[in-house]
């Protein structure tokens, strides 16, 4: 799978399981809480994304922290000349 399978394969599971969560929390409520149950579930899922947008971006931006020395670094060991870098 390419790089950008597993994101899109993630999504989709994602997805899934919101419209899931979502429908069944309305189907398990009493027609007159249907409204307040789903801006509960809306609600929460709103600062679930949020924390974790939060905590990718911090994983993320350590990641590529080094990068450019580790990809100078490993074009010097393929045998890129080093004035090339």
């Amino acid at each position: 799978m390419t790089v950008w399978g597993y994101p899109v394969l993630l999504d989709w599971a994602l997805g899934m399981t919101l419209i899931t969560l979502v429908t069944v929390a309305q189907l398990s409520t009493l027609p007159k809480l249907i409204a307040f149950v789903s801006g509960l579930i809306i609600s929460v899922r709103s600062l679930g994304e949020t924390i974790s947008i939060a905590v990718y971006n911090a994983v993320f931006t350590t990641a590529t922290l080094h990068m450019g020395d580790n990809v100078g670094k490993a074009a010097a060991e393929a045998g890129l000349p080093t004035a090339s870098i």
